[in-house]
């Protein structure tokens, strides 16, 4: 997990005094080792408080909305680990020790290379609308509701239509680790 500098907020400082064992709790729960707990909901913390700053949160569901965000982490550690690669391949270094990326083993290349491929297979499937309500979505970097008026949708249709196709993707790339 990376660390983002942020300035401090006094309000937020409040909400993760208040929240943050929940949310550490709900992780163990899951079977999260203590010390990923307290990184992934640090992590979870860090990248909503980004997306309340830039004014991509319409409404704040504490600490639930957080708790989920630290869930997805976990669920990405959780992948990552099955198939023995680093949560982003972005930690590795070089067998010299230089602290450049390390491109990772044959066997890790090859399996991303065939999770790419499945990725865009299941892709293929999803229908034009909703491959261009996902592109969008992720190039454009807009709040839902802005994308979501410009696409002429709503923006629960916008969210619903993002987790089909990312649930679509999902089962793709997990049907090899099973």
């Amino acid at each position: 997990m990376h660390a983002v500098a942020l300035q401090p907020d006094p309000v937020w400082d409040t909400a993760v005094r208040r929240h943050n064992r929940k949310v550490v709790t709900a992780l163990l729960a899951r079977g999260v080792c203590l010390p990923d707990a307290k990184d992934m909901a640090q992590e979870a913390w860090a990248r909503l408080f980004q997306k309340w700053r830039s004014g991509q949160l319409e409404r704040l569901e504490l600490p639930g909305l957080v708790i989920r965000q630290a869930q997805f982490l976990a669920a990405d550690l959780r992948r990552a680990r099955k198939r023995g690669t680093d949560l982003l391949g972005l930690h590795a270094t070089s067998p010299n020790g230089e602290g450049e990326p390390n491109s990772g083993s044959p066997e890790a290349r090859l399996l991303a290379t065939e999770d790419l491929a499945r990725a865009r297979k299941a892709f293929a499937t999803c229908s034009p609308r909703a491959r261009e309500v996902f592109a969008r979505a992720y190039a454009d970097n807009v709040p839902h509701n802005q994308l979501a008026e410009s696409l002429g949708i709503s923006v629960q249709r916008l969210r619903q239509t993002l987790c089909e196709v990312r649930a679509t993707l999902r089962a793709a790339t997990e049907e090899a680790d099973e």
